[in-house]
Formats: structure tokens, sequence, C-alpha cells
């Protein structure tokens, strides 16, 4: 297994700030050598389980558009060997991969069909805790939050 990229709990951080700095955005987002095969466990599931790992509130469809847009662009920019634009979307890896952009899906689950990352969209409001994301839909090991958000998300729902 390779070295984790991010260590946050290696005590290098007060403890509870986890997330709360800013990234630095040449490295937001950052695909390895497994990409294609998280893409692929993602598909299955927005095929399979679609309403169980993707949620979204109504009236976040412009923010998820501009989610979208800026994963889109970062990507293109910073990961133009991985990632490419064709005539309907981007095409992504060595493979046949692509993802449709301005179809019929909510942004937000377009975007997260781009990248290995779960996504999360927050905003305030008086909901507390209440966010958008596709929940843990890809269980990625060494990432933050994945087996917990899935808890959570459970002990919440209505």
């Amino acid at each position: 297994m390779p070295a984790l990229a991010h260590t946050p709990y290696d005590g290098s951080k007060k403890p509870f700030t986890i997330g709360l700095a800013r990234l630095d955005p040449a490295e937001w987002l950052e695909p390895d050598e497994r990409l294609e095969y998280y893409l692929a466990r993602k598909d299955a599931l927005f095929e399979d389980a679609r309403d169980t790992v993707f949620a979204a509130e109504e009236g976040t469809e412009a923010a998820g558009r501009e989610v979208l847009e800026a994963i889109a662009t970062h990507l293109l920019e910073r990961y133009g060997d991985t990632y490419r634009r064709t005539a309907t979307g981007m095409a992504i890896g060595s493979g046949d991969r692509h993802v449709a952009l301005g179809g019929g899906d909510p942004s937000l689950l377009t975007a997260a069909r781009l990248v290995q990352e779960d996504l999360v969209l927050m905003r305030r409001g008086m909901a507390a805790g209440g966010s958008q994301r596709p929940r843990s839909a890809s269980p990625r090991p060494g990432r933050l939050g994945r087996n917990s958000a899935r808890r959570w998300t459970r002990s919440t729902r209505t």
C-alpha cells in the first residue's frame, strides 16, 4: 500500500482544527494511480444505490454548477494528461471513461463522477449540520470521514 499523502492526526495540527485551514488551490484535488478504480466504484454505487449515496437539497443546483465548473476547470488546467475536454464532456484516464457535462444529473453528482474525493456542499441556514454530498460514495482508504459520514447520515435522516 502506498504511503499516505496526508496524515492529519500526526500531531502537526491543533486538535479539532483539521479541515478548517484553507487548501492550496494547486493541490485541491489529487488524482492518483487508483483514479479509474475509484471512479468505477462510484459509477456502480450511483447506478445501484443512488438514493443511498447521493442527496441534494432543493435550491442548491446553482452552487452545484459552480462547483462543477471549478472542478472541471482545475482538472483540465492541472491534470491535462489525465483529463481531456470533449465535445460533450470530459474524457478521463487512458481508457474509454467519459463523463457528460450538462446532462440530466445534478451538477454535484456530475462533479463527483470526475474525482476520487467525496464532495460536500454546505450552506448557511437554520438546518444545523445540513449538507449535500454524495454520501461516502468512494470508500477510499486513508481519507477522513468515509465511515463516520455514513453513520452520521443514517443517524440524522428523518
